[in-house]
């Protein structure tokens, strides 16, 4: 979750103090929920499809569909194609 950071800010925990990331112009740019918002920052966090259902509260079968509905609004095709775009948020 990403309630513990300020709303726009999150810093990606990937080795060690990763970049931090513009969440609202992220969100802007692709029209993106606040769950789906979430979900993008949960994937940079975690390294499978039950760890980040877990972290966020969800179930696997929930997690696929916030995910399609990411990679429609992104144009992602892949988890790396959408980190490689989370990070184009650096600050």
């Amino acid at each position: 979750s990403i309630a513990g950071s300020p709303l726009w800010l999150c810093r990606l925990e990937l080795e060690g103090a990763g970049p931090m990331i513009d969440l609202r112009e992220l969100q802007a740019a692709f029209d993106l929920t606040g769950r789906e918002l979430e979900v993008a920052v949960e994937v940079t966090r975690s390294n499978s499809p039950r760890s980040i259902a877990e972290a966020l509260g969800m179930s696997e079968g929930t997690l696929r569909v916030h995910l399609r509905h990411i990679f429609q609004k992104t144009g992602s095709r892949s988890l790396v194609q959408l980190l490689n775009l989370i990070y184009r948020f650096r600050l």
